[in-house]
């Protein structure tokens, strides 16, 4: 704070601004773009899958094997070939587990660093307690104290609504198809979001804002990467489920949440 001359609500914002941009957008470019390649390769995949069939039917006719061993046989050479066709175009599925497994520790190693400055760890000094004080005082608005819990409960319920829009949000920019599975899956994460918005209201206002602030950037930087515009400046690969028109898809959606379906008519 003392080399930006910011208040520190202010530095607190700029360093979950700065570290979403530096950090979370080319990986999230990274993923988009090797889920695009993915989706582009369907096609490719499908011409494999026919002969691989045509393969173990004459197989299973010449030796006479069970379903289950045809059904295996077919399952083995498609996963085979399907994994050296996606090392091949560079577009393996481990990349996106890779890249949420590579975000975690550094957000968990930011939320750590602002908790260590509220309760002055690793240990009490003139330089933890001084940073201390100017968070009691370095809040706005209604938070004046940093270090004091949001009493008006405005940030943990920001918090949470702005966690539910990312996972809306997320749906359409990585085209989730509707299936029994992406629904619970669905349900799942809005229990968990909620069961961490109490959570929030417990934590020092100051941790809230920079999670707010974190979530509201990648809200808007997820809308951008759903314009094809922007997707071909990030050299992301056009896809037949490129939505023309995303934002109205998202619009509509939003009014089907809220029951406005007549104004879709």
């Amino acid at each position: 704070m003392k080399n930006t001359c910011l208040p520190w609500w202010a530095s607190i914002m700029l360093t979950s601004i700065i570290a979403r941009t530096i950090i979370n957008l080319p990986l999230n470019i990274l993923d988009v773009h090797t889920k695009a390649k993915q989706e582009n390769l369907k096609f490719e995949l499908r011409e494999i899958a026919e002969k691989i069939q045509k393969k173990v039917q004459r197989q299973a006719l010449s030796l006479e094997l069970s379903p289950y061993r045809a059904h295996y046989l077919f399952t083995r050479d498609f996963n085979k070939e399907q994994k050296q066709l996606y090392i091949k175009n560079n577009c393996h599925p481990f990349k996106s587990v890779a890249i949420i497994l590579l975000q975690a520790p550094i957000w968990i190693s930011f939320s750590v660093a602002v908790r260590n400055i509220c309760y002055m760890l690793p240990q009490v000094n003139t330089a933890t307690l001084q940073d201390f004080k100017e968070l009691t005082t370095g809040g706005f608005g209604w938070i004046k104290n940093l270090i004091d819990i949001d009493h008006y409960f405005i940030l943990p319920s920001l918090f949470g609504l702005s966690n539910l829009a990312i996972l809306e949000i997320n749906q359409v920019l990585f085209h989730v198809k509707d299936s029994k599975f992406s629904r619970i899956y669905k349900n799942f994460c809005r229990v968990l979001i909620i069961g961490f918005v109490p959570l929030m209201a417990c934590l020092p206002s100051c941790l809230s804002l920079f999670w707010v602030t974190n979530n509201c950037c990648a809200i808007v930087y997820n809308l951008l990467l759903l314009s094809p515009k922007v997707r071909r400046l990030g050299k992301i690969p056009k896809t037949d489920s490129e939505l023309r028109r995303p934002y109205t898809e998202l619009y509509k959606r939003l009014l089907e949440k809220l029951y406005l379906k007549k104004f879709l008519a």
